[in-house]
């Protein structure tokens, strides 16, 4: 970063899933193709790939895992495949409660001059790739 913290979008839901059924979601690709949109692959692992469009604008977004485990949640960094130089750093939670999985998303763009727009925008995108997984969670069950 630039020497202080952009603002970040911050969205949480609570899911009637257990956490392996959220972590599958997130790091499969057909769990993240069901919550992102089609075309969506991940590699789990750190220094794995993540391709995605992005959940507001469809927009095609590509980046790198940092982290990946089911107890430790997904880190990772992504950018618009057209603009490289223009990333944000998700990180995803998953919180066993009592009635299933409670999912923190944080998403901080990595430019102070788009971090504003970026993260209302974000916010909005995970609110409603959020409510895919809730909603088809509780579908199924």
């Amino acid at each position: 970063m630039h020497g202080h913290e952009t603002p970040a979008a911050t969205t949480e839901i609570d899911i009637d899933a257990t956490p392996a059924e959220v972590w599958d979601a997130l790091s499969t690709d057909d769990g993240l193709a069901a919550w992102l949109g089609d075309g969506a692959s991940i590699d789990p692992t750190p220094g794995g790939a993540i391709h995605a469009p992005d959940p507001v604008t469809g927009v095609e977004r590509e980046g790198t895992v940092e982290t990946g485990s089911p107890d430790d949640g997904l880190r990772y960094r992504w950018w618009p495949t057209a603009d490289p130089g223009s990333p944000s750093s998700v990180m995803i939670d998953i919180v066993p409660i009592e009635t299933g999985t409670r999912v923190i998303v944080v998403e901080r763009p990595e430019l102070p001059l788009t971090a504003v727009v970026a993260s209302a925008h974000a916010s909005w995108g995970w609110r409603a790739a959020m409510w895919r997984i809730h909603l088809g969670y509780h579908i199924r069950a």
